[in-house]
């Protein structure tokens, strides 16, 4: 569970629907620069309901990296949610 002290400098909010393939690269390249800044922040993915395994690998990166987060919605709500 996260400090309630924890207060990112930086959120970066991402978007996702079934990328499951595509979450490992994006999360490698993206936690570098991240990191690189030497500021706190958060990287909040936001799964529009998933049919892959997008859910589960964001999860188990988290396990590894505490300032990446999941909101997972029930359902497809497409790009207007």
């Amino acid at each position: 569970m996260r400090s309630a002290q924890f207060r990112p400098i930086l959120s970066v909010v991402v978007p996702v629907y079934n990328e499951a393939a595509n979450v490992a690269a994006f999360l490698d390249r993206t936690l570098r620069v991240l990191q690189a800044l030497n500021r706190e922040f958060e990287l909040l993915f936001v799964d529009d309901g998933s049919c892959d395994e997008t859910a589960s690998r964001i999860t188990a990166a988290a396990v590894d990296c505490p300032a990446v987060r999941l909101v997972r919605l029930s359902r497809n709500f497409g790009h207007q949610a």
